[in-house]
């Protein structure tokens, strides 16, 4: 199953466009990676796959559906999709805590 579709992706700050993807599709299960040097992209385009940032211009589908880049929309797409920093910022504790926390705020018991 295709998990994510791009097309006509950009991402543009001020004068400078920092990423320009024609087309990508991304299937379910699959592992990829993304290679680039500095500037390229790398964690604008994830940021993007995460809904935590929108595109200048062009269309995300996730599983199918176009997403919406609205906060009423994107609340339940997040939910579904997790990114991990090579650099955590919010959790700066033990593993076990980290998934501790992450159980319990599911309401999954000990």
């Amino acid at each position: 199953m295709r998990l994510y579709a791009l097309n006509s992706l950009k991402r543009i700050y001020g004068s400078r466009c920092v990423l320009d993807i024609p087309s990508l599709e991304l299937e379910e299960n699959k592992i990829y990676a993304l290679l680039g040097p500095n500037g390229a992209g790398k964690t604008t385009l994830m940021n993007m796959l995460a809904f935590l940032d929108a595109p200048s211009s062009g269309r995300i589908l996730f599983k199918g559906q176009p997403v919406q880049f609205s906060e009423s929309e994107l609340q339940p797409l997040r939910r579904q999709v997790v990114m991990v920093d090579q650099k955590p910022i919010l959790f700066s504790t033990s593993v076990h805590k980290n998934i501790e926390f992450g159980l319990k705020i599911r309401g999954i018991d000990k």
